[in-house]
C-alpha cells in the first residue's frame, strides 16, 4: 500500500500544471485568463471548451462567452478544492491510483493489440514444422549466479562440441561420460510448431533453418541446445475419429495379443467396405467414442498430441483414408479421416493462442513483460550483483516459514538504481519482511532473488508512470481531467452534497425564507378488474351516496379477490390528464378502459405546505441554493480578468 502512494504522490506532483508539460523548447500559450496569481493559457481553455462540447449534439453546442463562464468557475472548484488539499486523503489516492494504473497500462502496453500481433505471428509460424532434438541443462532462473553460470557454460560447450562434431548426441556423450547422473542422449521432439515450445525457444527455433544448433536458450527452469534436424510446410488440419483397443489393466502378453487380433478384423472390414460407423459402434468400449462415433475433432500440430500420433494422422492425406492399427503404449488405434484443411481458420486458431496467453507461463502477461524490460533499458537500470549475493547470505531460511525479521544492517549498501533513485538494503528488506510468503520454495536464495525482481519490477512501474506523467501529454491530460472531476467532487461533496442530507438546520432556514406551496391536488382511488362484469358491479357501488361508498367497496372486495385497488394522488393538471379533460368532482367516477376505473375520493385545495410535507421539494432547491452561495464566495475569493485581445483572437481562429 505505501508503495502504490508513492506512486500516486509522484504522479498527482507531475500533474500540477500539466498543460506546461513538454514544453521545453517551445513558444508558450498565451495567457487567456489572469486568477489572482495564477495565469490561465489559451491551451487550457481550448481543451476545456472541445472537450465540453464534444458531449453536445451541434445544435447545443456552447458558445465561446457561455463556455468561458463555465470554464472560470470550473478553475475556481479547483484551486480552491486545492487550497483545502481535498487530493490528499487516502481515500482519494486509493481511488486515483486505481484510475491511473489501469490507464497507464493502455499507453504502457496495449495488450489488445499486443494480442493481435502475437496471434498473427503465431499463425504466420503455423504454416512451418521444424523437426527437434534437444538437451536440457537444469538451473533455475533465480539460483545463485555461480551455479546459473557453470549451467550456462555446460551448456555453451555442448552447442559449439555439437556444431563441431556435426551431432548433439556425439556432444553429449563427451560432455557426460564423468557425470553418472545425467542424460546421455537428446530428446527427440519430432515436428513441432507454434504454441508447442516456451516463446522464447519457439522464437530461436524459428530463427534458425535445417541443421542449425541454437542456444544456450534461457528458460525459468535452465538452458536448452536444440538442433533443427528438418523443416517442411504444415500438413494442416485433419478432422479424426478412432477407434481403439485397450489392453487390461496389467497390460499383459496375452492382452496385448488379443486386441492386436481384433484390430486387425476391425481393419479388415474398413478394407472391406464396412463404413467407419459400424466399426465404432462394434469396437469402441469407451462410452464417449462410442456415442461420438469414434470424433475426436480437428487435429493439427500445435496441439500436444504424442508426437508419433499426430505424424500417424498426417501420413492420411484425404477425406476417407484409414489407417493400419497403429501401437503405442495404452493401446492400438485406427485413424479415420472425416475432414482436410490446408490450415486451421485464423478464428479458431485465435482460441488457441488466448488460451496460450492465459495459462503458458511463457506467454502470460507478454505486454507487461516486455514493458518492464523496456522500461529496464529507458531506466538505465543498473544492479550491484556482488551487494545483492551479500543481501541474501544476510536472510536466513527462517523467510522460508514467512518469520523472517529485518535486521539492522551495520553498511546499508546499493542494491541497484532506476533512473536517478538509488535502492539499498534497507529499502528491499522492508519489502521482503512484508512480501515472504512461501508456498513451495525450498531454497531461501531463489525465493530472495525471486521478491528482489518482483520488488525491482513493482519499481520500473512505478518509474514507467512517472516518466508517462513527465513525457506523455494525452496521458498527463487525461489524469488531469481525472483528478479534476475527483476534486471538484469532492469539494461539492464538502460544501453541497453532504450539508443538503445532513444540515437540517440549514434546510429548515431555506424553508422558513422559501415555503412552498401545495398546488390543488385531487386523491383518487384507481381500481382494477379481470372482467367487464366486475366493473360494473363496482360502478353500482360507486355510484351510490359518498357515505356508504366505503363500506360497499369492502364488501365487494371480499365478493371480488381479484380485484387490485390502488390510492394515489395526482396534481390537478395530470389528473385531468388521466381522465381526458372530462368534468369531475369529489365523489365522481371515471371508466378508463374496459378492467380499470378511478373514483375520487378526495379534492386537496393549495395550500402553504409544511416542513416535512416539502423536504423531497426543498432538497434540489436548497443544493441549487448552495451551489449558487458557493459561487458566489469563490468569485470574491479570487478575482479574475479576461484577456479580451487573446480572447477574441481565439474565437477568430476557430
Amino acid at each position: 500500500m505505501k508503495t502504490k502512494y508513492i506512486t500516486c504522490v509522484l504522479v498527482l506532483c507531475s500533474f500540477c500544471g500539466f498543460s506546461q508539460a513538454g514544453k521545453v523548447g517551445k513558444k508558450e500559450p498565451a495567457t487567456i485568463v489572469t486568477m489572482g496569481n495564477k495565469q490561465i493559457s489559451t491551451t487550457d481553455f481550448m481543451w476545456f471548451y472541445n472537450k465540453y462540447n464534444s458531449y453536445l449534439d451541434d445544435s447545443l453546442r456552447l458558445n465561446f462567452d457561455d463556455a468561458m463562464n463555465l470554464f472560470v468557475d470550473y478553475k475556481m472548484k479547483i484551486f480552491e478544492a486545492e487550497r483545502q488539499l481535498l487530493d490528499t486523503s487516502a481515500r482519494f489516492k486509493d481511488e486515483f491510483n486505481t484510475y491511473l494504473q489501469a490507464e497507464a497500462k493502455s499507453f504502457l502496453f496495449n495488450t489488445t493489440q499486443a494480442d493481435e500481433a502475437f496471434t498473427k505471428m503465431e499463425y504466420e509460424r503455423l504454416k512451418k514444422d521444424y523437426h527437434v532434438e534437444h538437451y536440457f541443462v537444469k538451473s533455475s532462473r533465480f539460483a545463485a549466479p555461480a551455479d546459473t553460470l557453470a549451467a550456462y557454460n555446460k551448456a555453451l560447450k555442448i552447442k559449439k562440441d555439437a556444431q563441431r562434431l556435426g551431432s548433439l548426441n556425439k556432444a553429449i556423450e563427451l560432455n557426460t561420460k564423468n557425470d553418472t547422473a545425467a542424460q546421455k542422449k537428446s530428446d527427440d521432439l519430432g515436428y513441432v510448431t507454434a504454441l508447442l515450445l516456451p516463446l522464447n525457444y519457439e522464437n530461436a527455433i524459428y530463427a534458425a533453418k535445417k541443421g542449425d544448433v541454437v542456444g544456450p536458450i534461457a528458460t525459468d527452469y535452465g538452458y536448452y541446445i536444440a538442433k533443427v534436424l528438418d523443416v517442411r510446410p504444415t500438413f494442416g488440419q485433419s478432422q479424426v475419429s478412432i477407434v481403439v483397443f485397450y489392453p487390461d489393466a496389467e497390460k499383459s502378453d496375452s492382452s496385448w495379443a488379443a486386441i492386436k487380433g481384433q484390430a486387425g478384423a476391425a481393419y479388415a472390414k474398413l478394407q472391406a467396405g464396412v463404413d467407419f460407423k459400424t466399426v465404432s459402434d462394434t469396437y469402441n468400449v469407451h462410452p464417449q467414442l462410442k456415442k461420438d462415433v469414434g470424433a475426436i475433432g480437428w487435429v493439427d500440430n500445435s496441439m500436444r498430441f504424442d508426437p508419433q500420433l499426430k505424424e500417424d494422422i498426417f501420413a492420411l492425406r484425404n477425406v476417407g483414408d484409414f489407417s493400419e492399427p497403429k501401437k503405442y503404449e495404452y493401446g492400438y488405434v485406427i485413424f479415420y479421416i472425416t475432414g482436410r484443411e490446408a490450415m486451421p481458420s485464423y478464428q479458431s486458431f485465435q482460441k488457441s493462442v488466448a488460451q496460450s496467453l492465459k495459462t503458458d507461463p511463457s506467454r502470460k502477461n507478454l505486454p507487461h513483460r516486455e514493458m518492464l524490460a523496456a522500461q529496464r533499458k529507458l531506466s538505465k537500470m543498473k544492479v550491484n550483483s556482488a551487494n545483492v549475493e551479500e543481501f541474501v547470505q544476510k536472510v536466513d531460511n527462517s523467510i522460508l516459514l514467512g518469520k523472517w525479521e529485518k535486521p539492522q544492517f551495520t553498511l546499508n549498501k546499493i542494491l541497484f538504481t532506476i533512473g536517478d533513485s538509488t535502492y539499498y538494503y534497507n529499502d528491499f528488506a522492508k519489502y521482503l519482511e512484508l512480501k515472504q510468503q512461501n508456498k513451495s520454495e525450498a531454497d531461501k536464495g531463489i525465493l530472495v532473488r525471486k521478491r528482489l525482481e518482483d520488488y525491482q519490477n513493482s519499481l520500473l512501474e512505478q518509474y514507467a508512470m512517472t516518466s508517462l506523467a513527465n513525457q506523455n501529454p494525452q496521458f498527463t491530460a487525461i489524469m488531469q481531467e481525472y483528478h479534476d472531476g475527483m476534486i471538484i467532487y469532492e469539494l461539492l461533496d464538502k460544501e453541497v452534497f453532504s450539508k443538503v442530507t445532513t444540515d437540517s438546520v440549514g434546510l429548515y432556514n431555506f424553508y422558513v425564507n422559501n415555503p412552498q406551496t401545495a398546488p390543488q391536488s385531487v386523491e383518487f382511488l384507481k381500481f382494477t378488474f379481470s372482467n367487464v362484469k366486475e366493473l360494473k358491479a363496482v360502478e353500482k357501488v360507486l355510484n351510490k351516496p359518498t357515505i356508504k361508498v366505503a363500506s360497499g367497496i369492502k364488501t365487494l372486495h371480499k365478493n371480488i379477490p381479484t380485484m387490485q385497488i390502488d390510492t394515489l394522488r395526482l396534481s390537478i393538471d395530470d389528473f385531468s390528464t388521466l381522465v381526458k379533460n372530462v368534468p369531475w368532482a369529489k365523489g365522481s367516477q371515471h371508466r378508463l378502459t374496459e378492467k380499470q376505473i378511478v373514483y375520487v375520493a378526495e379534492v386537496f385545495e393549495p395550500h402553504q405546505m409544511s416542513f416535512e410535507e416539502s423536504k423531497m421539494q426543498l432538497l434540489p432547491l436548497y443544493q441549487e441554493y448552495l451551489e449558487h452561495e458557493m459561487m458566489k464566495n469563490l468569485r470574491e475569493k479570487y478575482p479574475y480578468t479576461i484577456n479580451q485581445e487573446v480572447f477574441e483572437a481565439v474565437k477568430n481562429r476557430n
